[in-house]
């Protein structure tokens, strides 16, 4: 492989929520394209699966949008887990495993151009290895959510902004409109 995709999900839902679009919205695909500047590129999607606390109706809503994810046939979904966090009354949930799968195949898969979406500043000590190694790390952030550690450790970086994401949304008029209060 030359070029690869590499996806933090959680990191790319959450600045894509701080913007202030909501991510079930966004065409992945034609984001993906736009980053990577090819149709069809090869993508690896690192995410956590949603747990029975979740409910029924939240978790059976992120397994259709994990297979709308793989008709996309250069793309593989990695998983790690979520941990239920129990703290009085208020349970949260943390990922487990997610970022330590991203690190070590950014180190040791074949590809020459990674690009890694993500503003996640754990993935600093894997890109240092990776780039040791001859590979070129691109970093694509979000400004609310990037670390200036990764971006200075990758060999290039370049900044996904409110527009870029508008331009990939699958129902924009929708959307718009509906932001308005007109629906």
């Amino acid at each position: 492989m030359k070029k690869v995709l590499f996806v933090d999900a959680s990191n790319l839902y959450h600045s894509i929520k701080q913007i202030g679009i909501n991510p079930t919205k966004v065409d992945y695909h034609k984001l993906f394209s736009t980053i990577m500047r090819e149709e069809n590129p090869v993508v690896r999607f690192y995410t956590a699966p949603k747990r029975k606390e979740h409910g029924t109706t939240a978790r059976a809503k992120q397994q259709s949008f994990f297979a709308s994810l793989k008709t996309n046939v250069n793309l593989s979904l990695y998983f790690g887990k979520l941990q239920l966090i129990r703290n009085n009354s208020y349970i949260s949930f943390r990922e487990k495993g997610v970022d330590v799968k991203l690190a070590i195949d950014l180190i040791d898969i074949e590809y020459k151009i990674g690009v890694l979406l993500s503003g996640d500043t754990d993935l600093v000590p894997a890109v240092k290895s990776a780039r040791e190694k001859g590979k070129q790390i691109i970093n694509i952030y979000f400004k609310q959510s990037s670390g200036k550690q990764l971006r200075n450790e990758s060999s290039s970086a370049s900044r996904i902004d409110k527009k870029i994401l508008m331009d990939c949304l699958r129902e924009p008029i929708d959307y718009i409109s509906n932001q308005w209060g007109d629906k």
